[in-house]
């Protein structure tokens, strides 16, 4: 059986939600200015997996009224069981879906250290992600 995984980058706040791009900036501007460099546009990862003619999406997003049981949701509730924006690991980076992103490869065997962030831009929570792999065995 053929299998694949692909990364994908989305830029944070490409769905319609415009309070996630707006906050998201928000929180750049902060971060950039606390760590004097300039502020980077933000990503969120999400993963398509194939197996022979099977197809998966993976992604991590807050649920907001959405309780539709038919949305295609496998799973609801944090995995591993970090708290979504706190920095329970002391990495320096919040838990979120990068996070789990991150996670998921590390955990799946491939090597996730060595993916390379988008161009330009910053995937907070990833190595939080990596950092969760290296400690949860």
């Amino acid at each position: 059986m053929s299998a694949l995984v692909e990364l994908y980058w989305l830029p944070l706040g490409a769905g319609a939600v415009a309070t996630v791009r707006w906050s998201g900036r928000v929180y750049e501007a902060i971060a950039a200015r606390r760590d004097h460099r300039d502020a980077c546009d933000l990503y969120h990862s999400a993963l398509q997996v194939h197996l022979g003619d099977d197809h998966f999406a993976i992604e991590m997003a807050p649920v907001w009224g959405n309780r539709q049981p038919d949305r295609g949701v496998v799973s609801e509730g944090a995995f591993p069981t970090f708290t979504w924006g706190r920095d329970e690991l002391g990495t320096g980076e919040m838990w979120n879906s990068n996070s789990l992103i991150a996670w998921l490869l590390a955990r799946s065997g491939l090597q996730a250290d060595l993916v390379s962030l988008p161009a330009d831009g910053r995937a907070p929570g990833w190595s939080a992600g990596l950092v969760a792999a290296a400690v949860r065995r």
